[in-house]
């Protein structure tokens, strides 16, 4: 379970094969926690393909653990994705500089979400332009 209103969601990043040798994922990733932090997100999560070990490996090596399991269907097809979660920079910086100042880093009471509750979930399909798409 995860703070509601402090929960980002990646969506997706894409990149194509033939560009995978040049190593876009990571600075694609760090962009998107980087703004993730920006809003002050205390978490950033998103559903990957289970079938698709390659992208969950690329996020479990940057610090990203698996939350659960959520299963789709879509017309008659079924798919199942690994809902993988890494807590924000942002939240680190917080409990960084509140044992600074001699404070305890409490967390906000915020209702919580489950990212695995199958009614908050949203399914998008978009068109790939290009080495790599963010959505």
């Amino acid at each position: 379970m995860l703070p509601q209103s402090d929960l980002a969601q990646l969506q997706k990043i894409y990149v194509l094969r033939d560009f995978l040798a040049q190593r876009l994922g990571a600075p694609l990733l760090k962009a998107s926690l980087e703004r993730a932090a920006s809003v002050r997100a205390s978490a950033i999560w998103l559903a990957v393909l289970r079938e698709n070990q390659r992208a969950i490996r690329f996020y479990l090596r940057h610090d990203f653990e698996r939350l659960g399991l959520a299963t789709f269907t879509i017309g008659a097809q079924t798919f199942d994705f690994d809902v993988i979660v890494r807590r924000s920079t942002a939240q680190q910086l917080d409990r960084r500089f509140a044992s600074r100042q001699g404070e305890e880093a409490r967390p906000a009471e915020r209702p919580m979400l489950n990212p695995l509750d199958a009614r908050r979930q949203r399914v998008s399909i978009s068109a790939v332009r290009g080495p790599f798409a963010i959505a």
